[in-house]
Order: C-alpha cells, then sequence, then structure tokens
C-alpha cells in the first residue's frame, strides 16, 4: 500500500502540477519494419511508450509506474541481503531508486519550463489563462501573449501582425518553434509555419520523429497544393496510435481536393496563400 501511494504520488505529481512537461516529450512511434531498422531495437521500445506522452495522463501514469517498478526491483533485492529487524528500513531505502529516476526525469522534463506551460495553453487555445500569466522573457512565448490578446479582442489586426516576430532568435528551442508553428498558422503565414515545423522536428536530439510537427507539415502541404508531398507524410501517420484518424481525413481532402476549399480553416488559408507573397526569416 504504501509502494502504491508512493506510485500515485508521482502521478498526481505530473498529471496536475507538470503536465505540460510530461507532453512535451512525445515522439512519433510508427508500427512499422523500416522504422524498427532506422532507430534500432532500444530506441523503438524507447518510443513505442513515449508516444503515450501525447496525453498527459497516460504519460503521467507510465512515470508512475516507472518509479513503482524500480522501487519493486530494489526491494527484491535488498531482501537478500535482510535481517529480520532490518525490515522496515530496508523498505525505505528501496524508494531511493526509484526517488532517484523522479528527480533525473524532472530535470530533464523540465528544463524549459516557461516555454513549455505557454505552449500547453496555446494548444488547449486557453487565451485568458495565458493572459493572467506574468509577461515572458521568451520571444516565441511573447508572442502567444499577442496571439492571446488578439483572439480575447485586446488588440487589432494592425498590432498583432505588425509586431509579430519574423526572426532567427524566435525559433531559439524546439518548443518555441512549435509555438511559433501555431502562431504562424493563425496569422495565416503558411510558408513560416511549415519552416518553424521543419526546425522543431531537426532539433530533436535523437534524430527521432515528431507526430505533432508532422501533423503540421501535412496541414501546410495541403494548403500550398503540394498533394505528393502531404501523400508521404500521411503515409507515416496512418501507421500511428494517435495520428491515424488525421491521417484519413487528410487522406479524403487529398483525394477530393474540392472540399479543402468549403474547409473552414484550409480553405481560407489556402486563398490567403494564394493570393500573398512568401515570408521569410531574416
Amino acid at each position: 500500500m504504501v509502494a502504491l501511494a508512493f506510485a500515485f504520488l508521482v502521478f498526481c505529481f505530473w498529471y496536475f502540477f507538470y503536465p505540460h512537461s510530461v507532453v512535451a516529450q512525445e515522439r512519433l512511434f510508427v508500427w512499422d519494419a523500416e522504422f524498427w531498422k532506422e532507430y534500432g531495437f532500444w530506441q523503438y521500445v524507447r518510443d513505442f511508450f513515449v508516444q503515450f506522452f501525447h496525453d498527459a495522463s497516460l504519460g503521467a501514469l507510465l512515470l508512475a509506474l516507472l518509479c513503482f517498478v524500480f522501487q519493486w526491483l530494489a526491494w527484491w533485492l535488498l531482501q537478500c541481503f535482510r535481517k529480520k529487524d532490518w525490515k522496515n528500513i530496508l523498505f525505505a531505502v528501496s524508494f531511493l531508486p526509484a526517488i532517484y529516476v523522479w528527480h533525473l526525469t524532472f530535470v530533464s522534463f523540465t528544463s524549459n519550463g516557461e516555454e513549455e506551460k505557454y505552449d500547453w495553453l496555446l494548444r488547449k487555445g486557453q487565451w485568458q489563462s495565458i493572459l493572467r500569466k506574468n509577461y515572458p522573457s521568451s520571444a516565441a512565448c511573447q508572442n502567444v501573449v499577442r496571439l492571446a490578446q488578439f483572439q480575447t479582442g485586446k488588440i487589432g489586426e494592425a498590432e498583432m501582425f505588425g509586431n509579430l516576430t519574423l526572426t532567427n532568435d524566435v525559433l531559439s528551442s524546439r518548443t518555441s518553434a512549435y509555438m511559433m508553428s501555431d502562431v504562424y498558422m493563425y496569422a495565416g503565414m503558411v510558408n513560416m509555419a511549415q519552416r518553424a515545423s521543419f526546425e522543431a522536428m531537426a532539433s530533436i536530439e535523437d534524430f527521432s520523429m515528431s507526430g505533432r510537427a508532422l501533423q503540421r507539415l501535412t496541414e501546410t502541404a495541403l494548403i500550398t497544393g503540394q498533394y505528393r508531398v502531404a501523400e508521404k507524410y500521411i503515409s507515416i501517420l496512418e501507421k500511428t496510435v494517435y495520428y491515424r484518424f488525421f491521417a484519413r481525413k487528410m487522406k479524403n481532402l487529398i483525394e477530393n481536393p474540392t472540399l479543402i476549399e468549403s474547409h473552414p480553416t484550409y480553405g481560407k488559408l489556402q486563398k490567403v496563400y494564394g493570393n500573398t507573397k512568401d515570408v521569410l526569416f531574416n
């Protein structure tokens, strides 16, 4: 019961206090032999579990189970050396490896807390929550605040788009690139959103793929009329758990291009893209 209570504590810690850090760790997992050959057995297994970090509750549950397993293994090993009168002490010691694992994941997952928090709120469209936070230091987060002000009617289009950051330094991290891709899509700058998603994908340290980035690249390819490129991304996303339904919807749009014109988001962005010049980073 003590061990289960500890695991429940770990779950609550991640789910209620750091859900933004959990979902930021998601990686793309593809049910495909080529994926296995390219990344190797251990990365394939790791990405199988990390794909579930797409959902904050599942990610928190997996982190709690990881700590529980380490505690159980430590207790099992310590029982080989225990003496009867040391039982309680050794049981307490068995939690040390699990606490260490908890500490390691916390340090590695929360290295960019400000941007992860703003990214989490941006993905959920919680504009008021964004505006209630202290003004951020990150350039990407500042653009998110400006978008939140625009979405809530506090500023107009001229102020929103006139002050939008178009320099390379705004893509200072993977999370900032994700955020800016979303901001640029809201602003109708499709090619900028595409660039930011490429930057996010390229910044993954172990050369894994990102389902979120591939999803955005599929959208931008669809909007810009690059249907064969979109099909390439769709063929990958169709083999995933979380993006399969999205991939099938995009495939239907490619097979029936007239549906894109009537789409509430893609149709509007396609018209904007067709009538404006490409904008590039400085």
